[in-house]
């Protein structure tokens, strides 16, 4: 395990494989008694069918092959990269489809979500394989480039992650103006539950901006959070 001087970065190679993900997860959560505001990446690599090598991607779906449990990592903030559906396998294949077939993201993230909030538990999966370039013996060195050469966005990524965390340790439950919102429109208990995290989201986005004007003429709960979402998306990520 490498930790920074300042401690605020730690690094586990778990090695291939769900169990060994899981079981390096678990290690490092003990061996540094992480708290819930931790953020944790999983940064690996993944075949897709035409995804082009040296890609990164940002997982917005999580399945395991083996028993089908599914999880949606929460982004609630602009990724610098696309986001994906990763299939997570027992064995190594070459059958591309457009899910990322990978072997330790399940694994991962199922143990961290025992130790940490689920908006910042995130994977960043590199193609390093795909239908015209099929998966071979990948060496350390092929994979180090791969990553390295992705170093940026992963930088990024952490950078958003943090400030995410910032805010979830320092915020109320509450987030701003949400009551304001829920006073003027009738929202389900699910749909309040999407305009708390559509609300977390803006705050990181766009702290200076009144969320309220972009939601004026909508009729309904569902129409708010579809005008929020909109919004949110197409807000350019600044660094």
């Amino acid at each position: 395990m490498y930790i920074s001087a300042d401690k605020q970065i730690s690094l586990t190679i778990s090695g291939i494989g769900k169990i060994n993900a899981a079981a390096a997860t678990a290690f490092t959560h003990a061996f540094l008694h992480t708290g819930k505001q931790d953020i944790w990446l999983n940064v690996g690599i993944a075949g897709h069918k035409e995804l082009e090598i040296g890609e990164a991607t940002l997982a917005h779906k999580i399945i395991d092959q083996a028993n089908q449990c599914v999880w949606y990592p929460q982004i609630i903030f602009s990724p610098p990269c696309p986001s994906v559906e990763i299939l997570s396998c027992d064995q190594p294949t070459t059958d591309y489809t457009d899910s990322l077939f990978e072997m330790e993201a399940a694994g991962f993230y199922a143990t961290a979500c025992r130790f940490a909030t689920s908006e910042l538990i995130h994977v960043i999966k590199i193609i390093s394989d795909n239908q015209q370039q099929p998966a071979k013996k990948m060496s350390e060195s092929f994979v180090a480039e791969l990553v390295k050469e992705k170093l940026t966005v992963i930088d990024q990524i952490a950078e958003l992650l943090s400030l995410l965390a910032n805010h979830l340790d320092n915020s109320n439950e509450t987030p701003r103006y949400y009551e304001q919102i829920i006073e003027q429109w009738r929202f389900t208990h699910a749909q309040r539950a999407l305009l708390k995290s559509c609300l977390n989201r803006w705050h990181i986005l766009c702290p200076d901006e009144n969320p309220i004007k972009e939601i004026d003429k909508a009729l309904h709960g569902k129409e708010v959070i579809h005008q929020l979402t909109h919004k949110l998306d197409a807000y350019p990520v600044r660094f």
